[in-house]
C-alpha cells in the first residue's frame, strides 16, 4: 500500500512544486518569445502614443522570423491598426515578458501564402525583422479600419467561403488520414498482440483534427 506523505515533505511539495512550474511556464514562454522573434520586434517597433482606432481581441495566428520555423498564437493575438501602424499584443499570461509593438504601415509588406492547403495573409515586418501570418478574412477586417491611403496596398484578395470550406475539407481529409495510417501501422508493426482497430486509428484522430478546423473556421468568420 501507498504510505501517505509525511507533514514535513508534505509541506515542501505544496511550495516547490508551484515553484518550479511557474518557473518551467516562464522558461516555455520566454523561449517561445525568442524564436516568433517577439523580442526582435518590441525592440525594432516600440509602442506608439496614440490609441487604437479598433481592437481585435483574442484572435489567432504564427509568428517566426525566417529559418526559426513558427510559433502558433491560437486565440490569444490582440491586433490593434492605429494611425501609424499595427500595434501587436499578447495575452499576458502567454507573454509575460512580451511587450506590445508597433509597426508603422510603411514597414509592412503583405502576401497571401498557403499553408497546409488554407491561405493566410503573410505580413513580413522591415527586412527580415520577422513575420506574422493572420487569416485573411481577419487581416481585411483589420485593413479595413487603417487609414484610407493605405488600405489599397494592404488589402489582400478575399477567400470565397467555398473555396475556404473546401481548404479545410482536404486538409482536415490529409491530416486525419496520415495519423490514422500512422497509428494503425505502428500498432501492427512486430508481434504487437492487440492492434488498435481500424474505427478508432482514423475515427480518433479526424474527429480531434476537425475539431480544429471547425474552431478555425470559425475565427475567420
Amino acid at each position: 500500500m501507498n504510505q501517505p506523505m509525511d507533514p514535513v515533505t508534505a509541506k515542501w511539495f505544496a511550495i516547490v512544486f508551484p515553484a518550479c512550474f511557474v518557473a518551467f511556464w516562464l522558461l516555455i514562454v520566454t523561449m517561445l518569445g525568442f524564436i516568433s522573434g517577439w523580442f526582435t520586434l518590441q525592440r525594432r517597433y516600440p509602442r506608439g502614443p496614440g490609441g487604437p482606432i479598433r481592437t481585435f481581441r483574442m484572435k489567432s495566428g504564427s509568428m517566426g522570423r525566417f529559418g526559426l520555423g513558427r510559433v502558433s498564437m491560437n486565440g490569444i493575438l490582440n491586433l490593434a491598426p492605429t494611425h501609424n501602424g499595427l500595434r501587436v499584443g499578447v495575452f499576458r499570461l502567454f507573454g509575460p515578458f512580451q511587450r506590445p509593438f508597433e509597426v508603422p504601415w510603411n514597414e509592412i509588406q503583405v502576401e497571401r501564402r498557403t499553408r497546409f492547403l488554407v491561405p493566410g495573409a503573410r505580413l513580413t515586418f522591415g527586412i527580415d525583422e520577422g513575420n506574422l501570418t493572420l487569416a485573411v478574412g481577419l487581416w481585411n477586417r483589420i485593413v479595413d479600419s487603417a487609414p484610407e491611403r493605405e488600405r489599397p496596398r494592404l488589402s489582400v484578395e478575399p477567400v470565397a467561403a467555398q473555396a475556404l470550406a473546401a481548404a479545410l475539407l482536404g486538409a482536415w481529409i490529409a491530416i486525419s488520414a496520415l495519423v490514422g495510417t500512422f497509428i494503425a501501422v505502428t500498432s501492427r508493426a512486430g508481434t504487437h498482440p492487440s492492434p488498435v482497430p481500424l474505427a478508432i486509428c482514423y475515427g480518433v484522430p479526424a474527429f480531434v483534427v476537425g475539431i480544429g478546423m471547425f474552431g478555425f473556421w470559425m475565427r475567420t468568420r
